[in-house]
């Protein structure tokens, strides 16, 4: 991962600004995305939450994910969901 302060260094701060809203609006796409995508069975939720907890990246005490910053009992849910770790099969 790259520092703020490396950034700042190799880009102007238009530059940072311009990746910045390009990686908003790609998460928000992929959101939207998983969202309109449907429900997965109650199972297949429950293993995916299942292999987040195992995960070294699992903050459990707000169950959320570091690499993806994205709140696990809601992200397990729908079809189009990924792990960023590529844990998930299903």
């Amino acid at each position: 991962m790259v520092t703020q302060a490396a950034r700042e260094k190799k880009q102007s701060w238009q530059e940072i600004r311009d990746d910045s809203i390009m990686q908003m609006k790609n998460k928000m796409k992929e959101t939207y995305d998983a969202v309109t995508s449907g429900f997965i069975e109650k199972e297949v939720q429950a293993e995916r939450y299942a292999i987040c907890e195992k995960c070294e990246a699992f903050r459990p005490s707000v169950r959320q994910c570091k690499s993806c910053m994205c709140f696990m009992p809601a992200k397990t849910l729908f079809n189009k969901s990924t792990c960023p770790k590529g844990y998930w099969k299903k």
